[in-house]
């Protein structure tokens, strides 16, 4: 789950604002990170189909391929936190592989007498094997590229105060 907050050191004078403001501020952050889904879906997880290849051909680079595309079905903007700091949540799962593919790492695993779809190597007869997975990050990027015209629509509500 990543997110993003918006907050300022003293929000004392903008607490006296008027509402239209808190308003305006809240919903720039649900069009923020309605975009970062949009961006998540169609830049990084929008892959060519793996299902049933034999020799995969890759995708472009940090794009992830899919075979079922329940990942891409689970990344979803959560509904915004209306408080201090407010803040707008991009998610993904509860699947159990959507954070390795975020952030990367290591899956330890005991060998089965069938190995991976009925191939047994050398290290699986040795009992433990690894698998790596990189970092494929498809929630941050996207969020990163939402971030600029996030504090653009800020300022803009900022320029139309009168403090």
């Amino acid at each position: 789950m990543i997110s993003i907050k918006v907050k300022a050191p003293d929000l004392t004078k903008l607490r006296n604002m008027d509402v239209v403001f808190h308003t305006q501020l809240v919903d720039q952050v649900k069009k923020a990170v309605a975009n970062a889904e949009y961006i998540s879906k169609r830049d990084y997880l929008s892959g060519p189909n793996y299902r049933g290849a034999k020799n995969p051909t890759p995708g472009p680079e940090g794009v992830l391929g899919w075979k079922t595309g329940h990942l891409k079905g689970s990344v979803r903007a959560l509904p915004v936190e209306d408080g201090h700091p407010i803040r707008g949540t991009l998610a993904a799962g509860p699947l159990v592989y959507a954070a390795i593919h975020e952030f990367g790492g290591e899956i330890h695993r005991q060998s089965t007498a069938m190995g991976l779809r009925g191939r047994i190597s050398s290290a699986m007869l040795a009992g433990h094997y690894t698998i790596r997975v990189p970092k494929r990050s498809y929630l941050q990027p996207a969020l990163k590229r939402t971030v600029e015209n996030l504090k653009q629509a800020i300022w803009e509500i900022v320029r139309g105060l009168r403090i």
